[in-house]
């Protein structure tokens, strides 16, 4: 519980920073993902999730960002969704 109250700290105090983004990212989809697939028992009768790295991804062009964002009827696959949550 210690270590989730810090992690949580520790994102708190980056709201508005530049790296605010990365941290929040890599709580949700890395750190927590990890810990999950430790439970073991979980994933018996289920397919376990993949952790994602936020440095994994890049940030697409101003012209692709933009043609992102004007479709705003289209669902967004994995890459297209990760470029808009770190294009902020």
């Amino acid at each position: 519980m210690k270590l989730e109250a810090d992690a949580l700290k520790e994102i708190k105090q980056a709201i508005g920073t530049k790296n605010f983004a990365d941290k929040v990212f890599e709580k949700v989809f890395n750190t927590d993902i990890q810990r999950l697939l430790s439970m073991s028992d979980m994933w018996k009768s289920r397919t376990p999730p993949i952790p994602l790295k936020y440095s994994d991804f890049t940030l697409p062009s101003n012209e692709r960002m933009e043609e992102i964002a004007k479709d705003d009827q289209k669902i967004w696959d994995l890459q297209e969704n990760i470029a808009v949550f770190k294009h902020r």
